[in-house]
């Protein structure tokens, strides 16, 4: 009686195996896309720190999450005649989650497992068994106090907006406090301990009332206690990390002024530069840039193919008012004839040189070229032979052509090591919530296959909790820089801060969730922050809506499809001729 059904169980293990693989492709690379968008980690860096903390998460903290998925949309007791019938569908809801998942990454749609899955067995329910099949509303002892359908679809809309709302809060509380100061440079290697510990208790707590609650039983207060005291040692620690940090900067200070002279650009941006780990940004990061372009052979002269205007360029002012240009010459072409990009300051708006000398007493006298602006953006421009001048301690916060703040790299460095832990917490939380996705319906099959009962669809077993974390970190290393460049670039500038307050607020979410058993998107948090963060930054009217509402769009299309792909599955299977199994043998 059992071994008909066999082929399931193993047909089972394989496309859980598969829809892990990409989930890691399309909703891990989400989860690490603020760290590569921020040059803070490389792909090389995002495998290993997953390999750890997916694994973990997934194998230490993942059991709660999958009990929801296996058994808390379909109504188990509709299949109670036919048992086997519900594990051919959880089967189904596994082949339409991988067909769409591979699908939407190889279009860069960044989508939701969580709502592929939700769909795949929604899809086999309806064809069985009707409305009556499905859990929509269940009422519950325990928070959420409702089970189904129509809590797991709450928490879609909830979830980033919530996300969004921490991200603006952490945010806003360290911009203020630390990044718009005068002497932010100085000030943010001091505040190391304290960011430390604020980020180490907020995460630390999750982690504890997931596992040792329900391990050891334990409290909220007195996880809150061990999460504190950890989150103290942790601090304490890093209080020698102080002078290391400042023995940092000073070294890329010195760095900056030798790019800065070879390459030809300001002091600040070679900083940013050195900030960024090499990798060069997107050109939407990048604070703007314009080229004067004049008849070939103008201003030829210079040493190595670079104009003699440039020669100074490291000493140019970046501010509100002024922007940088491109360093290198480019042939190019004009209804004038054949052109050449040569140095020059372009300003954004109408500030007049007098004034900012006025500001900067050491400023040296600039020509200016009206009439360029049609061309670059600016009111008018200035020759690169004489920029503004400035040293490598000038304090101020430049702004991009989207209006995007570029603070201080050198108080920005801190966060280049915090966003390694809130990276590593994202994984976790991520590991913890979304292997569900792969192993609810696997551990469905799985019970209902041993126990030949409907009512043991949730034995979640360590070997398949591990099996989910292994596929997770495959599709990441083989698959995932497709989606991670999505939300990484294109969506909004991310510098480390940035991503650090992003991840933050999302693993604190999503480890909330995770510690109720809410099944929830990473995707759908992790873009609510960066859609927050960068509202805070560009204004509402200013956000790339475009690419947000694809993203949307992306998400809403998952349910109906793999609902679908799942239901035809299942028609298909169940309807099909049988020779020697049938209803009548189970």
């Amino acid at each position: 009686m059992i071994q008909p059904y066999l082929w399931i169980v193993i047909f089972g293990i394989i496309t859980s195996f598969l829809v892990a693989y990409g989930n890691g492709a399309n909703d891990l690379s989400n989860a690490f896309g603020t760290s590569y968008g921020s040059r803070v980690l490389t792909l090389t860096h995002i495998i290993i720190i997953a390999t750890f903390c997916e694994f973990g998460g997934a194998a230490l903290l993942g059991s709660k999450v999958s009990v929801t998925m296996s058994s808390g949309i379909a109504s188990a007791s509709s299949f109670t005649d036919e048992p086997y019938v519900l594990m051919y569908g959880f089967l189904c809801t596994l082949g339409a989650t991988f067909l769409w998942l591979i699908i939407a990454t190889w279009k860069e749609l960044s989508v939701s497992s969580h709502q592929s899955v939700a769909g795949g067995i929604l899809g086999f329910a309806l064809v069985y068994g009707g409305f009556g099949s499905v859990h929509w509303a269940k009422p519950s002892d325990s928070f959420p106090y409702v089970t189904g359908v129509v809590p797991i679809v709450v928490s879609w809309i909830i979830s980033p907006i919530l996300t969004g709302a921490v991200a603006m809060v952490i945010y806003c509380a360290v911009r203020y406090l630390i990044l718009e100061r005068k002497n932010a440079a100085y000030v943010a290697p001091y505040t190391m301990p304290v960011v430390v510990f604020v980020t180490c208790f907020m995460e630390f707590v999750f982690i504890f009332l997931i596992a040792a609650s329900s391990k050891l039983k334990w409290s909220f207060g007195r996880s809150a206690w061990v999460a504190a005291a950890v989150s103290g040692g942790i601090a304490l620690l890093s209080i020698p990390c102080i002078a290391l940090l400042q023995k940092r900067i000073r070294g890329m200070e010195k760095e900056a002024n030798a790019v800065a002279s070879e390459k030809g650009i300001s002091v600040i941006e070679a900083m940013r530069s050195i900030l960024i780990v090499g990798r060069p940004l997107p050109p939407e990061a990048i604070p703007q840039v314009s080229v004067i372009s004049r008849p070939k052979g103008d201003l030829r002269e210079g040493h190595e193919g670079a104009p003699r205007e440039m020669d100074d360029l490291d000493k140019v002012l970046l501010s509100r008012s002024a922007v940088r240009c491109d360093p290198k010459e480019s042939a190019g072409k004009s209804l004038d004839g054949p052109t050449e990009t040569t140095g020059a300051v372009v300003f954004n708006n109408d500030d007049t040189d007098e004034d900012m000398n006025e500001d900067h007493p050491d400023s040296l006298d600039t020509p200016n070229h009206d009439g360029v602006e049609a061309r670059m953006g600016g009111s008018h421009a200035a020759s690169a032979s004489h920029p503004a001048a400035i040293g490598a301690d000038y304090p101020f916060i430049s702004h991009d052509k989207q209006g995007t703040p570029h603070f201080d790299p050198r108080a920005e460095y801190m966060f280049r090591y915090l966003q390694v832990f809130t990276a590593a917490c994202t994984s976790l939380a991520h590991g913890a919530n979304d292997v569900s996705n792969a192993i609810g319906p696997l551990a469905a099959i799985w019970g209902i296959y041993t126990s030949h009962d409907v009512s043991n669809v949730a034995q979640v077993k360590i070997w398949m909790l591990c099996l989910g974390g292994i596929g997770i970190v495959v599709g990441l290393a083989t698959f995932g820089m497709k989606i991670m460049r999505l939300l990484g670039e294109k969506i909004a500038v991310i510098t480390p801060f940035r991503g650090f307050s992003a991840e933050l607020a999302t693993a604190m979410v999503v480890s909330f969730a995770t510690m109720f058993g809410i099944p929830i998107s990473s995707t759908h948090c992790i873009t609510g922050a960066v859609v927050a963060v960068s509202m805070i930054d560009v204004g509402f009217r200013n956000v790339r809506w475009k690419i947000v509402l694809r993203m949307y769009a992306g998400w809403v299309t998952t349910l109906f499809f793999t609902a679908l792909i799942s239901a035809i599955f299942f028609a298909q299977g169940i309807n099909s001729p049988t020779k020697g199994v049938g209803k009548s043998n189970n």
